[in-house]
């Protein structure tokens, strides 16, 4: 008879992975969320969950994220290590991708900090879609948020 064996390694990396999911969907649903209070006011609410539960479920799944991301690194330290050691020697002689690479994630975290453009119309949009939720005439006549919200108007 076979014996069921627990994998801890194959489990942490299910949970990455599966955590990892979470906070993706969790991440795009609260980027679309209508503003504060106007989501408290109209009782915003998509698939059953309020935007407190959505924030709630993104911040609980990141810390699991982080500790299953500290074991997976404390257990495979060795083979992380050299990983990174044999990127960086390859990287090197990868000069124009390291090189693009790195302009690329800098653009990204500066660009957002100080609302460059194009990286500032994705905040704009997100500012105007919640902003939709304070003309309750416009809510009435849009699909979306009478999907999204138990509360119609």
């Amino acid at each position: 008879m076979a014996e069921n064996k627990f994998y801890t390694r194959g489990f942490i990396s299910l949970l990455t992975a599966m955590n990892f999911v979470v906070m993706t969907v969790t991440g795009i649903v609260l980027y679309f969320v209508p503003q504060g209070r106007i989501a408290y006011w109209t009782n915003w609410k998509f698939l059953l969950l309020s935007k407190d539960n959505w924030g709630n479920i993104h911040i609980t799944s990141s810390i699991l994220f982080a500790l299953c991301a500290a074991y997976h690194f404390y257990f495979n330290w060795k083979a992380f290590l050299n990983y990174i050691v044999n990127r960086i020697s390859k990287a090197v002689s990868h000069k124009n991708e390291l090189s693009l690479a790195t302009v690329i994630t800098l653009f990204i975290f500066f660009g957002t900090l100080y609302l460059v453009p194009p990286l500032n119309y994705m905040i704009q949009f997100s500012d105007f879609h919640a902003s939709l939720g304070r003309d309750k005439s416009f809510c009435r006549h849009n699909i979306a948020y009478p999907l999204m919200s138990k509360k119609l108007y």
